[in-house]
């Protein structure tokens, strides 16, 4: 029996706090069924982004991979295609892809899968 590992790396490309750029976060998923973003300190991941909602966005771990979705935010969440954001409420996401969370913060996601045994 094979055992699959999925680890969601996520790096933050530009928010409003200089010193958090370049951060990376790497979340074992392979339990989790979700991964909540905002301020509020009841995310998984959380951004101090004044145009980032308390509860903004989740990242929902699919059979197909994983799925975003904006949770009502005011600001909006957006997923880069081809050289824009487009403003989503819920969308599939491929492997590799890059979002933005209210006015300010983009992020490079990453899902990463591997086999043991």
């Amino acid at each position: 029996m094979r055992n699959v590992t999925r680890i969601l790396r996520i790096r933050i490309a530009e928010i409003p706090i200089l010193t958090l750029r370049e951060t990376q976060i790497e979340i074992d998923i392979t339990s989790l069924r979700e991964v909540t973003l905002g301020r509020a300190p009841t995310n998984v991941v959380i951004i101090p982004d004044p145009t980032v909602s308390r509860r903004h966005a989740s990242i929902i771990k699919t059979e197909r991979g994983l799925r975003l979705r904006d949770l009502g935010s005011k600001n909006g969440t957006y997923l880069k295609y081809d050289n824009d954001f487009i403003k989503i409420s819920e969308i599939d996401l491929p492997p590799r892809c890059i979002v933005k969370l209210g006015h300010y913060t983009v992020l490079e996601l990453e899902l990463k899968t591997s086999e043991l045994g």
